[in-house]
């Protein structure tokens, strides 16, 4: 998706939304490079909303994600600033603009950095490979399956290179 094409359906998509849930004032969108986990933010106080250009491939990953971000600044607004990030004034503003109010996407970020230790789950036996070792002192769970994580690492290196 070129740069000219998302640019079109941002517009597109603030135009049909402002016409139904008008914002005192209309939000400035940004693209940014430096999103690499996070596919938008929003600033509700300054009225803009930042888009992660490597996330947002598709035409469905901005809609979904700007909807997100809009609904962010709508609840701002209904609440005159004192509402949860994703509490119900958000949910609320996700169902008029037609969309589920998921609070998290599944798009596959950038790696930044390269997993350097693995651990191993002692529950279900998966491998949990992370950037930074783990801080000792503390015991972690598996979020999948909620076994324990041994606090012994390895070091892991690319099996596949």
């Amino acid at each position: 998706m070129g740069g000219g094409e998302r640019d079109r359906l941002v517009r597109e998509l603030l135009a049909r939304w402002a016409s139904s849930h008008p914002l005192r004032r209309p939000p400035k969108v940004e693209w940014s490079r430096r999103l690499r986990a996070s596919a938008g933010r929003a600033y509700p106080a300054q009225a803009r909303i930042v888009l992660s250009v490597g996330l947002l491939d598709s035409p469905d990953k901005v809609e979904q994600t700007l909807a997100h971000e809009y609904s962010h600044l709508m609840a701002f607004e209904a609440s005159g600033g004192r509402c949860r990030p994703h509490g119900r004034e958000w949910k609320a503003a996700m169902a008029s603009l037609g969309y589920p109010a998921r609070r998290t996407h599944d798009y596959a970020p950038q790696r930044v950095v390269p997993p350097r230790w693995a651990y191993r789950c002692l529950g279900c036996g998966a491998q949990i490979l992370r950037a930074r070792r783990l801080p000792k002192g503390r015991r972690y769970r598996h979020a999948a399956c909620g076994g324990l994580i041994d606090p012994r690492p390895r070091p892991w290196t690319d099996a596949s290179g």
